[in-house]
């Protein structure tokens, strides 16, 4: 698994790439760690690249979005596709996270009020 990080309109877009799976999960954990003692309040993960996501993936998806929520850091997931989007809606996740279809529609909200 791969993660570029960008800045866009000081909004932190990370770029997920590959595999969320058990061998990475934890990577990708300790990868938001270090993002969460940074200063960024707004942030976009990109699935664009991703291909495939497993139950430990889920796990670390929700871990990170928990923590998000913690401290105060305005998240939304973007490019969601495929296998990735089937099991997010089989866990019905679709409802619990806070997905949009592109990177576009994701930094216009951020850019907008904070809806509490």
């Amino acid at each position: 698994m791969e993660v570029t990080l960008k800045t866009k309109n000081g909004v932190l877009l990370v770029e997920l790439q590959e595999e969320i799976d058990l061998f990475h999960a934890n990577k990708l954990k300790l990868y938001f760690n270090k993002i969460f003692e940074s200063a960024h309040k707004n942030i976009i993960l990109n699935f664009q690249e991703v291909t495939y996501l497993d139950s430990s993936g889920i796990g670390a998806l929700l871990s990170i979005f928990k923590e998000t929520k913690k401290r105060e850091i305005r998240v939304y997931f973007t490019n969601i596709h495929g296998s990735v989007k089937k099991v997010i809606e089989l866990t019905k996740l679709d409802d619990y996270f806070p997905i949009l279809r592109t990177e576009e529609e994701a930094i216009e909200q951020l850019q907008g009020p904070i809806n509490g």
